[in-house]
């Protein structure tokens, strides 16, 4: 049985419960799973999921599906157009890590709570993971890094506990090893 053609065919014709189990059997294949383009149908299949039950989800299952099957494909994917299908994938995958990132940061705010700046540093970091498979610059460190920061300064305020006190002041302090002339960063910290 081909279960990958046979995973296509569900996603063809929108039944995605199918096409996950199809191909979630497909890569425990001694043969398939050793295929670049079962692990990228699976990164699409997981992608697909993510984009029509996940997408308000900044810790979705199925989006870190997706991004570890894209990543296994461009490990053992040598062809030309299979790498970069899968980085167009990826980098999609990327801004919705950064998208989540800021996302988390402001729920950190409004919730006042720092377990979203925990959140918002993994899915930072996923974001800085794809840039580096993708072969792409992530210029955004020291705004997330500026953002980061802000948002433990506002919890501080508002808790006045030392540990976001600390952590607003190590960030600003990396910061400043980057760009010592950030006359904002100065200031705040």
């Amino acid at each position: 049985r081909d279960l990958v053609g046979d995973a296509y065919t569900y996603f063809q014709n929108d039944n995605l419960d199918s096409a996950k189990c199809l191909i979630d059997l497909a890569i425990r294949d001694s043969v398939a799973s050793k295929d670049g383009q079962t692990w990228y149908f699976r990164g699409f299949i997981y992608k697909k999921i993510y984009i029509v039950n996940e997408k308000q989800n900044a810790q979705s299952p199925a989006r870190m599906i997706a991004f570890e099957s894209f990543k296994h494909s461009l490990k053992i994917d040598t062809s030309v157009s299979g790498i970069g299908e899968t980085k167009k994938n990826l980098k999609y995958l990327a801004s919705t890590f950064f998208n989540s990132a800021k996302s988390n940061l402001d729920s950190a705010i409004s919730h006042q709570d720092s377990v979203y700046c925990k959140m918002a540093l993994e899915n930072y970091s996923f974001y800085k993971e794809c840039c580096v498979l993708i072969n792409i610059n992530s210029s955004n460190d020291l705004e997330f890094l500026k953002a980061l920061a802000s948002v433990y300064s506002h919890l501080f305020d508002k808790t006045k506990s030392i540990q976001f006190f600390n952590n607003a002041k190590d960030i600003y302090s990396n910061i400043l090893k980057i760009d010592p002339n950030d006359i904002l960063t100065n200031y705040n910290l």
